[in-house]
Protein backbone atom coordinates (compact mmCIF):
# COMPACT_ATOMS: atom_id res chain seq x y z
CA UNK A 1 0.00 0.00 0.00
CA UNK A 2 1.38 3.36 -1.30
CA UNK A 3 1.72 5.88 1.66
CA UNK A 4 0.89 9.59 2.09
CA UNK A 5 1.81 12.06 4.80
CA UNK A 6 -1.26 13.48 6.52
CA UNK A 7 -1.29 15.57 9.97
CA UNK A 8 -4.76 15.35 11.33
CA UNK A 9 -5.45 18.42 12.88
CA UNK A 10 -5.53 16.97 16.88
CA UNK A 11 -2.07 15.07 17.77
CA UNK A 12 -2.41 12.17 20.27
CA UNK A 13 -0.62 13.02 23.02
CA UNK A 14 0.37 9.59 24.36
CA UNK A 15 1.54 9.32 28.26
CA UNK A 16 1.71 6.06 29.58
CA UNK A 17 1.30 3.55 32.20
CA UNK A 18 1.93 -0.28 33.06
CA UNK A 19 -1.86 -1.25 32.92
CA UNK A 20 -3.40 1.63 30.58
CA UNK A 21 -2.58 4.62 28.91
CA UNK A 22 -2.64 7.87 30.14
CA UNK A 23 -5.65 8.99 27.88
CA UNK A 24 -7.49 6.04 29.29
CA UNK A 25 -9.32 5.18 26.21
CA UNK A 26 -7.42 2.11 24.87
CA UNK A 27 -9.24 -0.58 24.43
CA UNK A 28 -7.13 -3.42 26.23
CA UNK A 29 -3.81 -2.88 28.08
CA UNK A 30 -0.46 -2.85 26.38
CA UNK A 31 0.81 -5.88 26.89
CA UNK A 32 4.79 -6.81 27.64
CA UNK A 33 6.83 -8.93 26.50
CA UNK A 34 9.16 -11.49 28.62
CA UNK A 35 12.61 -9.27 28.34
CA UNK A 36 10.02 -6.16 29.40
CA UNK A 37 8.73 -7.97 32.38
CA UNK A 38 12.13 -8.71 33.58
CA UNK A 39 13.37 -5.09 33.08
CA UNK A 40 10.38 -3.82 34.79
CA UNK A 41 10.70 -6.30 37.59
CA UNK A 42 14.30 -4.72 38.05
CA UNK A 43 13.41 -1.62 37.75
CA UNK A 44 10.41 -2.01 40.26
CA UNK A 45 12.30 -3.73 42.83
CA UNK A 46 14.67 -0.16 42.95
CA UNK A 47 11.52 2.42 42.93
CA UNK A 48 9.04 0.50 44.52
CA UNK A 49 5.36 -0.46 42.68
CA UNK A 50 4.01 2.57 42.67
CA UNK A 51 5.20 3.88 39.36
CA UNK A 52 3.29 4.35 35.95
CA UNK A 53 5.87 3.94 32.43
CA UNK A 54 5.43 6.28 30.35
CA UNK A 55 4.56 6.41 26.14
CA UNK A 56 6.59 9.00 23.99
CA UNK A 57 4.08 10.86 22.06
CA UNK A 58 6.00 10.81 18.52
CA UNK A 59 8.90 9.93 16.85
CA UNK A 60 9.89 5.78 15.77
CA UNK A 61 10.06 4.83 19.49
CA UNK A 62 6.50 4.68 21.33
CA UNK A 63 7.37 2.43 23.94
CA UNK A 64 8.57 3.13 27.45
CA UNK A 65 10.89 0.30 27.41
CA UNK A 66 13.54 0.68 24.79
CA UNK A 67 16.97 -1.17 24.01
CA UNK A 68 20.02 0.10 22.54
CA UNK A 69 23.87 -0.21 23.17
CA UNK A 70 24.30 3.07 24.85
CA UNK A 71 27.82 3.03 25.59
CA UNK A 72 29.43 0.96 22.57
CA UNK A 73 30.39 -2.22 24.62
CA UNK A 74 28.46 -5.01 22.17
CA UNK A 75 25.99 -5.03 24.91
CA UNK A 76 22.41 -3.47 24.78
CA UNK A 77 21.24 -1.42 27.67
CA UNK A 78 17.67 -1.14 28.56
CA UNK A 79 15.78 2.41 28.81
CA UNK A 80 12.83 2.98 30.76
CA UNK A 81 10.57 6.01 30.87
CA UNK A 82 8.41 6.51 33.78
CA UNK A 83 7.14 8.34 36.50
CA UNK A 84 5.81 7.68 40.24
CA UNK A 85 2.53 7.89 40.81
CA UNK A 86 1.14 11.01 41.58
CA UNK A 87 0.13 14.12 39.89
CA UNK A 88 2.68 16.97 38.27
CA UNK A 89 5.72 14.08 38.26
CA UNK A 90 8.53 14.35 35.62
CA UNK A 91 9.12 11.68 33.53
CA UNK A 92 12.37 9.85 34.80
CA UNK A 93 14.70 7.97 32.53
CA UNK A 94 16.25 4.71 33.80
CA UNK A 95 19.13 3.11 32.63
CA UNK A 96 19.61 -0.92 33.44
CA UNK A 97 22.66 -3.55 32.50
CA UNK A 98 22.55 -7.06 32.13
CA UNK A 99 24.74 -8.56 34.26
CA UNK A 100 25.40 -12.66 34.44
CA UNK A 101 21.60 -12.94 32.47
CA UNK A 102 19.89 -10.61 34.86
CA UNK A 103 18.79 -7.25 34.58
CA UNK A 104 19.95 -4.30 37.17
CA UNK A 105 19.04 -0.65 37.62
CA UNK A 106 22.26 1.20 37.28
CA UNK A 107 21.07 4.89 36.75
CA UNK A 108 18.10 7.06 37.34
CA UNK A 109 17.89 10.50 36.55
CA UNK A 110 14.31 13.18 35.84
CA UNK A 111 13.48 15.04 33.05
CA UNK A 112 12.63 18.48 32.39
CA UNK A 113 8.63 17.17 32.14
CA UNK A 114 6.23 15.13 32.33
CA UNK A 115 5.38 14.31 28.69
CA UNK A 116 7.83 12.62 26.18
CA UNK A 117 7.52 14.39 22.04
CA UNK A 118 10.42 11.69 21.28
CA UNK A 119 13.40 10.10 21.80
CA UNK A 120 16.02 9.24 19.20
CA UNK A 121 19.56 8.03 18.67
CA UNK A 122 22.55 9.30 16.71
CA UNK A 123 26.45 8.94 16.86
CA UNK A 124 27.91 12.65 16.98
CA UNK A 125 31.81 13.47 15.50
CA UNK A 126 34.27 11.23 18.21
CA UNK A 127 30.94 9.45 20.19
CA UNK A 128 32.67 6.63 21.59
CA UNK A 129 29.21 4.60 22.24
CA UNK A 130 25.36 5.84 20.61
CA UNK A 131 24.20 9.50 22.44
CA UNK A 132 20.67 9.75 22.66
CA UNK A 133 18.07 13.34 22.52
CA UNK A 134 14.76 13.22 24.18
CA UNK A 135 12.31 15.87 23.36
CA UNK A 136 10.01 16.75 26.51
CA UNK A 137 7.04 18.40 25.60
CA UNK A 138 5.87 21.74 27.24
CA UNK A 139 3.15 24.34 27.26
CA UNK A 140 3.63 25.64 24.00
CA UNK A 141 5.55 23.59 20.92
CA UNK A 142 7.74 26.41 20.90
CA UNK A 143 8.42 26.17 24.40
CA UNK A 144 9.66 22.70 24.31
CA UNK A 145 12.94 21.52 24.79
CA UNK A 146 15.54 18.48 24.04
CA UNK A 147 18.10 17.34 25.84
CA UNK A 148 21.56 15.63 24.59
CA UNK A 149 22.58 12.56 26.77
CA UNK A 150 25.55 10.52 26.62
CA UNK A 151 25.77 7.32 28.60
CA UNK A 152 29.66 6.11 29.43
CA UNK A 153 30.62 4.43 32.92
CA UNK A 154 27.57 3.32 34.02
CA UNK A 155 26.57 7.22 33.82
CA UNK A 156 24.00 9.37 32.24
CA UNK A 157 25.26 12.91 31.60
CA UNK A 158 23.30 16.04 30.08
CA UNK A 159 25.24 17.07 27.24
CA UNK A 160 23.27 19.71 25.80
CA UNK A 161 19.82 21.38 26.07
CA UNK A 162 18.17 23.79 24.84
CA UNK A 163 14.36 24.83 23.22
CA UNK A 164 13.16 23.30 20.34
CA UNK A 165 10.24 23.33 17.46
CA UNK A 166 11.20 19.92 15.71
CA UNK A 167 14.00 17.62 15.89
CA UNK A 168 15.65 15.21 12.75
CA UNK A 169 18.75 13.22 13.55
CA UNK A 170 20.46 13.74 10.62
CA UNK A 171 22.38 10.67 9.21
CA UNK A 172 24.91 9.91 6.28
CA UNK A 173 28.82 9.82 5.95
CA UNK A 174 30.84 9.06 9.34
CA UNK A 175 28.69 10.39 11.86
CA UNK A 176 25.27 11.55 12.72
CA UNK A 177 24.68 15.46 13.56
CA UNK A 178 20.87 16.98 15.31
CA UNK A 179 18.93 19.37 13.12
CA UNK A 180 17.18 22.02 15.35
CA UNK A 181 14.33 24.26 14.26
CA UNK A 182 13.91 27.03 17.33
CA UNK A 183 12.66 29.65 17.22
CA UNK A 184 13.88 33.36 19.05
CA UNK A 185 11.43 33.95 21.70
CA UNK A 186 12.13 37.24 21.92
CA UNK A 187 12.52 38.43 18.18
CA UNK A 188 10.36 36.00 16.71
CA UNK A 189 12.59 34.85 14.38
CA UNK A 190 13.22 31.22 13.83
CA UNK A 191 16.46 29.36 12.41
CA UNK A 192 17.57 25.56 11.80
CA UNK A 193 20.65 24.69 12.97
CA UNK A 194 22.88 21.72 12.78
CA UNK A 195 24.36 20.35 16.31
CA UNK A 196 27.61 18.48 16.21
CA UNK A 197 30.50 17.54 18.83
CA UNK A 198 33.68 19.39 18.08
CA UNK A 199 36.39 19.16 20.82
CA UNK A 200 34.29 16.91 23.14
CA UNK A 201 31.53 20.16 23.27
CA UNK A 202 28.05 20.01 21.75
CA UNK A 203 27.87 22.76 19.32
CA UNK A 204 26.52 24.14 15.96
CA UNK A 205 28.41 23.60 12.72
CA UNK A 206 25.86 25.09 10.72
CA UNK A 207 22.72 28.08 10.96
CA UNK A 208 20.51 29.85 8.84
CA UNK A 209 17.39 32.02 8.90
CA UNK A 210 13.77 30.82 8.55
CA UNK A 211 10.98 32.63 6.96
CA UNK A 212 9.22 34.36 10.10
CA UNK A 213 5.55 33.78 8.81
CA UNK A 214 5.59 30.03 10.15
CA UNK A 215 3.31 29.91 12.91
CA UNK A 216 3.30 26.35 14.06
CA UNK A 217 6.56 23.61 12.42
CA UNK A 218 4.43 20.52 11.93
CA UNK A 219 7.01 18.43 10.12
CA UNK A 220 11.10 18.36 8.83
CA UNK A 221 12.46 15.83 7.18
CA UNK A 222 15.84 14.95 5.50
CA UNK A 223 15.27 14.51 1.40
CA UNK A 224 17.28 14.92 -1.51
CA UNK A 225 16.65 18.08 -3.93
CA UNK A 226 16.51 17.68 -7.98
CA UNK A 227 20.26 18.25 -8.19
CA UNK A 228 21.10 15.84 -5.89
CA UNK A 229 21.75 17.47 -2.86
CA UNK A 230 21.18 16.69 0.60
CA UNK A 231 18.18 18.85 1.90
CA UNK A 232 15.85 19.89 4.79
CA UNK A 233 11.68 19.89 3.74
CA UNK A 234 10.23 22.13 6.28
CA UNK A 235 6.18 22.07 6.92
CA UNK A 236 4.82 24.36 8.91
CA UNK A 237 1.34 26.22 9.45
CA UNK A 238 0.98 29.84 8.83
CA UNK A 239 -1.13 32.52 11.04
CA UNK A 240 -4.07 32.08 8.66
CA UNK A 241 -4.45 28.18 8.97
CA UNK A 242 -2.37 27.28 6.22
CA UNK A 243 0.11 24.84 5.25
CA UNK A 244 3.76 26.25 3.83
CA UNK A 245 7.09 24.75 2.77
CA UNK A 246 10.75 25.68 3.57
CA UNK A 247 13.03 23.87 1.68
CA UNK A 248 16.80 24.10 3.17
CA UNK A 249 20.00 22.35 1.46
CA UNK A 250 23.91 21.46 2.26
CA UNK A 251 26.18 23.21 0.30
CA UNK A 252 29.69 22.36 1.18
CA UNK A 253 29.79 23.70 5.08
CA UNK A 254 26.78 26.05 4.47
CA UNK A 255 23.19 26.08 4.84
CA UNK A 256 21.15 27.57 2.25
CA UNK A 257 17.49 28.69 2.64
CA UNK A 258 15.90 27.62 -1.20
CA UNK A 259 12.22 28.98 -0.18
CA UNK A 260 13.11 32.68 1.52
CA UNK A 261 16.23 34.80 1.63
CA UNK A 262 14.65 38.39 3.07
CA UNK A 263 18.51 39.79 1.58
CA UNK A 264 17.56 38.90 -2.15
CA UNK A 265 13.95 39.00 -1.83
CA UNK A 266 13.20 35.42 -1.92
CA UNK A 267 10.26 33.71 -0.85
CA UNK A 268 8.87 31.12 -2.48
CA UNK A 269 6.62 29.49 0.53
CA UNK A 270 3.38 31.78 -1.40
CA UNK A 271 3.41 29.34 -3.57
CA UNK A 272 3.00 26.12 -1.46
CA UNK A 273 0.35 27.67 0.53
CA UNK A 274 -2.11 24.87 0.67
CA UNK A 275 -5.16 24.33 2.66
CA UNK A 276 -4.55 21.19 3.86
CA UNK A 277 -1.75 19.76 6.17
CA UNK A 278 -0.26 17.58 3.40
CA UNK A 279 3.45 17.26 3.63
CA UNK A 280 6.52 16.89 2.02
CA UNK A 281 7.51 13.11 0.53
CA UNK A 282 9.38 11.32 -1.89
CA UNK A 283 5.82 10.71 -4.15
CA UNK A 284 6.92 8.54 -6.70
CA UNK A 285 9.53 6.90 -5.50
CA UNK A 286 13.04 8.00 -7.39
CA UNK A 287 14.70 9.47 -4.47
CA UNK A 288 14.13 12.74 -4.53
CA UNK A 289 11.58 14.49 -2.07
CA UNK A 290 8.68 16.58 -3.70
CA UNK A 291 6.95 19.63 -2.52
CA UNK A 292 2.87 19.72 -2.39
CA UNK A 293 1.04 23.09 -4.40
CA UNK A 294 -2.48 23.16 -4.55
CA UNK A 295 -3.73 24.10 -7.85
CA UNK A 296 -7.29 24.71 -9.42
CA UNK A 297 -9.06 21.75 -10.68
CA UNK A 298 -9.93 22.63 -14.40
CA UNK A 299 -13.39 24.40 -14.91
CA UNK A 300 -13.32 26.11 -11.32
CA UNK A 301 -11.13 29.30 -12.40
CA UNK A 302 -14.53 31.26 -12.26
CA UNK A 303 -16.41 29.60 -9.10
CA UNK A 304 -15.98 32.11 -5.84
CA UNK A 305 -12.93 31.40 -3.60
CA UNK A 306 -14.85 29.12 -0.87
CA UNK A 307 -15.99 26.94 -3.78
CA UNK A 308 -13.09 25.89 -5.71
CA UNK A 309 -11.58 22.71 -5.57
CA UNK A 310 -7.71 21.50 -6.13
CA UNK A 311 -5.27 19.09 -6.92
CA UNK A 312 -1.91 18.64 -5.01
CA UNK A 313 0.60 18.77 -7.79
CA UNK A 314 3.82 17.18 -6.18
CA UNK A 315 6.95 19.82 -7.14
CA UNK A 316 10.59 20.23 -7.07
CA UNK A 317 12.40 23.66 -7.19
CA UNK A 318 14.55 24.60 -10.14
CA UNK A 319 16.45 27.86 -10.74
CA UNK A 320 14.14 29.31 -8.37
CA UNK A 321 11.23 28.11 -9.36
CA UNK A 322 8.26 25.26 -8.80
CA UNK A 323 8.32 22.58 -11.69
CA UNK A 324 5.86 19.90 -11.29
CA UNK A 325 6.61 16.33 -11.34
CA UNK A 326 2.97 15.01 -11.19
CA UNK A 327 -0.81 15.91 -10.30
CA UNK A 328 -2.77 14.27 -7.61
CA UNK A 329 -6.69 14.19 -6.83
CA UNK A 330 -6.50 14.33 -2.51
CA UNK A 331 -9.25 13.04 -0.30
CA UNK A 332 -8.34 13.53 2.66
CA UNK A 333 -11.37 13.03 4.35
CA UNK A 334 -11.86 9.74 3.16
CA UNK A 335 -8.14 8.35 2.96
CA UNK A 336 -7.06 8.00 -0.60
CA UNK A 337 -5.73 9.94 -3.56
CA UNK A 338 -5.80 8.98 -7.31
CA UNK A 339 -2.37 10.04 -9.68
CA UNK A 340 -3.79 12.40 -12.91
CA UNK A 341 -2.68 11.07 -15.42
CA UNK A 342 -0.41 12.87 -17.89
CA UNK A 343 -2.13 12.53 -20.92
CA UNK A 344 -4.92 14.07 -19.09
CA UNK A 345 -3.88 17.65 -19.46
CA UNK A 346 -6.83 20.14 -18.32
CA UNK A 347 -9.24 18.02 -20.23
CA UNK A 348 -11.14 16.99 -17.25
CA UNK A 349 -12.85 18.43 -13.95
CA UNK A 350 -14.21 17.24 -10.84
CA UNK A 351 -17.20 17.21 -9.17
CA UNK A 352 -18.25 15.95 -5.60
CA UNK A 353 -22.30 14.94 -5.52
CA UNK A 354 -22.84 14.96 -1.72
CA UNK A 355 -26.02 12.45 -2.08
CA UNK A 356 -23.56 9.56 -3.18
CA UNK A 357 -20.67 11.05 -1.19
CA UNK A 358 -18.92 10.37 -4.52
CA UNK A 359 -16.47 12.27 -6.56
CA UNK A 360 -17.44 12.73 -10.54
CA UNK A 361 -14.21 12.54 -13.09
CA UNK A 362 -16.07 14.18 -16.01
CA UNK A 363 -14.43 15.04 -19.54
CA UNK A 364 -14.15 18.96 -20.13
CA UNK A 365 -15.65 20.55 -23.02
CA UNK A 366 -12.73 19.77 -25.97
CA UNK A 367 -13.70 19.17 -29.46
CA UNK A 368 -16.51 19.49 -29.60
CA UNK A 369 -17.06 16.80 -26.91
CA UNK A 370 -19.77 17.30 -24.14
CA UNK A 371 -18.67 18.56 -21.01
CA UNK A 372 -21.21 15.83 -19.14
CA UNK A 373 -19.73 13.17 -20.23
CA UNK A 374 -18.85 11.39 -17.33
CA UNK A 375 -15.62 8.43 -17.22
CA UNK A 376 -15.11 7.66 -13.92
CA UNK A 377 -16.58 7.83 -10.21
CA UNK A 378 -15.38 6.86 -7.24
CA UNK A 379 -17.75 6.21 -3.88
CA UNK A 380 -16.57 5.87 -0.43
CA UNK A 381 -19.20 3.93 1.46
CA UNK A 382 -19.31 3.09 5.26
CA UNK A 383 -19.81 -0.06 6.99
CA UNK A 384 -23.27 -0.73 8.19
CA UNK A 385 -24.70 2.25 6.34
CA UNK A 386 -26.54 1.78 3.19
CA UNK A 387 -27.70 4.81 2.31
CA UNK A 388 -25.62 5.36 -0.98
CA UNK A 389 -24.91 2.16 -1.79
CA UNK A 390 -27.73 1.89 -4.42
CA UNK A 391 -27.07 1.30 -7.52
CA UNK A 392 -23.28 -0.07 -7.14
CA UNK A 393 -23.61 -2.98 -9.37
CA UNK A 394 -21.94 -1.03 -11.91
CA UNK A 395 -19.02 -0.37 -9.63
CA UNK A 396 -16.07 -2.16 -8.92
CA UNK A 397 -14.69 -2.53 -4.68
CA UNK A 398 -11.52 -1.22 -4.98
CA UNK A 399 -10.24 -1.51 -1.47
CA UNK A 400 -10.79 -0.34 2.29
CA UNK A 401 -9.70 1.34 5.29
CA UNK A 402 -11.12 1.14 8.64
CA UNK A 403 -15.07 1.64 8.22
CA UNK A 404 -14.43 2.79 4.81
CA UNK A 405 -15.22 1.11 1.71
CA UNK A 406 -14.22 2.65 -2.00
CA UNK A 407 -15.89 1.40 -5.21
CA UNK A 408 -14.74 2.59 -9.01
CA UNK A 409 -16.90 3.04 -11.48
CA UNK A 410 -14.96 2.89 -15.09
CA UNK A 411 -16.74 4.14 -18.37
CA UNK A 412 -16.30 2.72 -21.75
CA UNK A 413 -14.48 4.24 -24.86
CA UNK A 414 -16.25 4.95 -27.97
CA UNK A 415 -14.00 7.54 -29.79
CA UNK A 416 -10.29 7.99 -29.40
CA UNK A 417 -10.49 11.56 -28.23
CA UNK A 418 -12.28 10.68 -24.98
CA UNK A 419 -10.59 9.96 -21.70
CA UNK A 420 -10.34 6.32 -20.82
CA UNK A 421 -9.29 5.25 -17.36
CA UNK A 422 -8.93 0.91 -18.01
CA UNK A 423 -8.53 -1.17 -15.01
CA UNK A 424 -4.44 -1.79 -15.16
CA UNK A 425 -4.27 2.19 -15.22
CA UNK A 426 -6.59 2.59 -12.33
CA UNK A 427 -4.87 0.04 -10.60
CA UNK A 428 -1.33 1.75 -10.73
CA UNK A 429 -2.98 5.25 -9.97
CA UNK A 430 -5.19 4.94 -6.81
CA UNK A 431 -4.26 4.68 -3.45
CA UNK A 432 -5.05 4.33 0.35
CA UNK A 433 -3.28 6.39 3.18
CA UNK A 434 -1.90 4.25 5.39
Amino acid sequence: MKKLLLLLPLVLMLGGCLLEADVENLMSPPKLSREQMDVYAALTAVTGSKIKLHYPAGGDYRSPFIFCDLDGDGEEEALVLYYPEGSGANVRINVLEQETGAWRSVYDISGYSSQVESVGFLSLSGAVGTDFVVGWQMYSLDDNIFTLYEYQDSRLTDLYSDGFSRLLTVSGGSHDSLAVVQRSRTMKQAALRLLDREEGEVVTVMETALSPDTETYLQLVQGKTQEGLTAFFIDGQRSDGKTATQVVCIRGRELQNLSYDPEEGLDLMVATQRSEAIFCQDIDGDGVTEIPVQTLIPGYEDYPEEEQRFLVSWCVIEEGRYQEKSRTFFNSRDGYYFLIPETWGDQFTIYYDESLDEYVFMQHLVGGLSKNRTFMKLRTCRQGDDRNRAGLENYARVGARGMREYYVYLAGRQDEAEIYVSKSLFNASFSILD
